[in-house]
């Protein structure tokens, strides 16, 4: 099965426009509508989207858009890809990570979202600080133990055009923020693996 994941952040998200390559998604609030409809456009389509939220990050951008509440969340921002694709739309609810009883919570919640053979397409734009380290652990424990791969992760630089308030001064034509996509990373990260493995053992399958 295809499974997109990505952790959803508490902050007050501004419309953009997001890019990778040629392919543009005009004024979105959240970047993983904005993947998955590049996606869309790519032909890849995953089974199952799983946006895992925190009790604030479900209050302020699951359910309702922003710490105002002005407007949709990406909930509702999701149920038309949903209906275009099929894809099953669901949250998981985690904790805050502000201890280490709560980042093994983590470890142990996400690697139960996947399933022994499971594809996985990784957006880490809005993961706190340590989560995007941990989550990739998690999947590479899973690539190990369940036979998981990773196909992709990706990573939304809204950033790049400035901070909020700046960013809010700008017409919204202007506001375009790329994709990066960082699965390249993850080939050099198994490479340098399988390197290692060679200088040790001679086994040279896993640069092949």
């Amino acid at each position: 099965m295809l499974k997109f994941l990505s952790l959803l952040g508490a902050g007050n998200y501004i419309p953009c426009n997001y890019y990778l390559g040629d392919i543009k998604i005009d004024n979105c609030h959240y970047i993983q509508q904005a993947i998955l409809e590049i996606l869309e456009q790519k032909g890849v389509i995953p089974d199952e989207v799983i946006i895992f939220v925190t009790k604030e990050a479900c209050e302020n951008n699951w359910e309702k858009k922003g710490t105002d509440n002005t407007g949709p969340g990406l909930k509702d921002g999701l149920k038309g890809f949903s209906r275009r694709t099929d894809s099953k739309i669901r949250d998981v609810s985690i904790p805050a990570g502000q201890n280490e009883e709560e980042l093994w919570a983590l470890f142990e919640i996400i690697l139960g979202e996947l399933d022994d053979g499971d594809e996985i397409i990784l957006d880490i734009t809005h993961s706190f600080r340590y989560l995007p380290m941990l989550t990739f652990i998690v999947i590479n424990y899973a690539r190990i133990v369940k036979r998981c791969k990773l196909k992709a992760i990706y990573y939304g630089a809204f950033e790049i055009l400035g901070n909020q308030k700046y960013v809010m001064d700008m017409a919204l034509e202007d506001r375009n923020a790329p994709v990066f996509d960082l699965t390249p990373f993850v080939q050099l990260f198994d490479w340098t693996i399988g390197v290692d493995r060679y200088l040790a053992t001679g086994d040279a399958s896993l640069m092949e």
